[in-house]
């Protein structure tokens, strides 16, 4: 299995951001021969695409309608796929070194695991609001440590998936469903996990495999987004998947942001944001249970 393929797949949303991203990718150090699948919702500019493919890696470019929902992008993602791992990343991502590919796949491909997730990291100290943001949430915890907010055993298993930055074998196909096609709000990936746990494929957490993710900044953007996030909760809810280690993460996520800033300079901004996010999860989590 070492001469193994590899599949890249990228959700992209055309953001300017997507040619580092594939700048990135696209100067892998690997034994292995890869090529990346762009799931696009508009256009990109293939020749500055083409002169950043300096290695002549196969880029595969496939359109579709703009912004339907993300479990349809990432099961089209997994038909165009040619190879045995998949492996995941958006376009407004980037890596830190040559060697993502490697430490994303290596123990999939040593057999050790079929499934392997890594963090996302923001870079942090632009400014206030901005790192307020990054700390409450927004988005997803990014700016704090994956084991701060998620469960992860003394031998690296989690019950976690990060869908931004993970990597699977195409044999999880044959145990579980593809990504659930009845979450229209986000919150796939951790069906997709759930399905994993459930049928009991465990899941890797490897931290050399951390990438980085753009910061975020506007109150607007942080409101709108929780407001998805609870619709999403809604339609998880009633598919009866959510099980006692989400609550058990989410009190631990909650305990370990609001207090581990407290005596910070963050501490107004996050626990202010932490009371508008909740009311703005129970407004609209009682608007989409009562007005279906």
């Amino acid at each position: 299995m070492n001469n193994i393929d590899i599949s890249i797949s990228i959700i992209s949303l055309w953001r300017e951001t997507i040619y580092k991203t594939l700048e990135w990718i696209l100067n892998q150090e690997l034994n292995n021969n890869y090529e990346i699948n762009i799931i696009l919702q508009w256009t990109v500019d293939l020749a500055r695409i083409e002169k950043l493919n300096i290695n002549n890696i196969k880029v595969n470019i496939y359109n579709y309608e703009y912004w339907l929902w993300f479990w349809y992008y990432r099961n089209e993602a997994i038909k165009k796929a040619n190879w045995d791992i998949l492996v995941w990343i958006d376009d407004d991502e980037w890596v830190t070194n040559n060697k993502w590919i490697y430490n994303i796949t290596k123990d999939i491909i040593s057999w050790k695991i079929e499934v392997v997730t890594a963090w996302i990291n923001l870079l942090m100290w632009k400014w206030y609001l901005t790192d307020s943001i990054s700390y409450l949430w927004y988005p997803w915890w990014w700016a704090v440590w994956f084991k701060n907010m998620w469960t992860v055993y003394p031998d690296n298993i989690t019950t976690h998936l990060c869908s931004w930055n993970f990597a699977f074998s195409k044999s999880v196909l044959n145990k579980i469903n593809w990504f659930n096609e009845t979450l229209k709000n986000w919150a796939e990936d951790v069906a997709f996990a759930v399905d994993l746990i459930n049928n009991w494929i465990k899941i890797l957490y490897n931290e050399e495999a951390t990438i980085y993710h753009v910061t975020r900044s506007w109150i607007v953007n942080f409101c709108k987004w929780h407001i998805t996030r609870w619709k999403s909760i809604y339609e998880f809810k009633k598919l009866w998947l959510i099980s006692w280690w989400h609550w058990h993460d989410k009190i631990k996520s909650v305990k370990y942001i609001l207090f581990s800033k407290f005596f910070t300079r963050y501490v107004f901004w996050i626990w202010f944001m932490f009371f508008l996010q909740n009311l703005f999860n129970l407004i609209w989590y009682l608007k989409v249970k009562y007005n279906k």
